[in-house]
Formats: C-alpha cells, sequence, structure tokens
C-alpha cells in the first residue's frame, strides 16, 4: 500500500486597484462591503491611488497620495506671477517653487491623516480588527492598513 501526502494549497493573494470599476470575485460579501466601507472614507483631494489585496482572511488596503499635479499647479501660478508683477525671476521664483512644495506636501499630510481618522471610524462601525502603517517620509503621503476579516 502506498501513502499518499497532501500538500497544502497556498491561498494566492489577489490585488485590485479602486476606482469605479467592479472588483475581482475573491472580493465578494463582507470583503466587499469593507471595501467599499474604506474607499467612501478616503479623502480624494489629492487623487490617492488605492490598491486592495486579498489573501485568506486578510485584506490589505494600500493609499497613496498623489501630490505632484498639485505641486506642478502652483509652480506654474509662481510663473505667471513673476510675469504678472514683473519680479526679478532670481530668488524669487525659486523662493515660490520652494514655498509651492512645501505648502502642498503639508496640505496633502492634512489629507491623509483625515483618511486615516474617517478610516478608522468606519472600520470600528464594521466591528473589524485592524491596523496601520504610516510611511515615514517627511511629511508621510502613504499609509497601509492591515485588516483581518
Amino acid at each position: 500500500m502506498q501513502t499518499q501526502t497532501q500538500t497544502p494549497k497556498v491561498q494566492e493573494e489577489i490585488c485590485a486597484r479602486v476606482i469605479s470599476t467592479e472588483l475581482p470575485a475573491e472580493f465578494n460579501g463582507f470583503a466587499k462591503r469593507v471595501v467599499d466601507s474604506v474607499s467612501y472614507a478616503v479623502n480624494r483631494v489629492y487623487n490617492p491611488y488605492i490598491v486592495v489585496c486579498i489573501k485568506g482572511d486578510t485584506l490589505t488596503v494600500f493609499i497613496r497620495n498623489q501630490y505632484i499635479e498639485h505641486i506642478d499647479t502652483c509652480a506654474y501660478g509662481c510663473e505667471l506671477a513673476v510675469e504678472a508683477l514683473n519680479c526679478n525671476r532670481e530668488g524669487y521664483i525659486e523662493a515660490c517653487y520652494k514655498k509651492c512644495r512645501e505648502a502642498v506636501r503639508q496640505e496633502s499630510f492634512k489629507a491623509l491623516y483625515d483618511t486615516i481618522k474617517n478610516i478608522e471610524a468606519e472600520l470600528d462601525l464594521l466591528g473589524v480588527k485592524y491596523t496601520y502603517e504610516v510611511n515615514n517620509e517627511c511629511p508621510p503621503q502613504e499609509v497601509k492598513f492591515t485588516i483581518k476579516l
């Protein structure tokens, strides 16, 4: 008689970007409800990039604010201001660019923390256990939530 060994099935991680499209079938039932609640709670001012992954009973949500477009708009405003005021481009334009970068990054940072507070409230309402990690970039622009379903 020959013995048979069973190899445990390895659960694969399924990921999807959260935009206004349908999630894969693996995100059904309660997982879909959690993803919908989280995506609803995200502050959208800085065009957040949201990716959700599910593996077994663990859902991971990665959110990164994309603020470069806002810095570009602010920098264009600097160019227009220099032309309109007929200022000396040297010094003024660099100071303006620096202020733009600092201001936009700081506002994006505040938006990220608003997002975190909102998501925490939603997850608490759903009664799920979760942790989150904020990337320590200065100032932080991304967060990763790990949620037990």
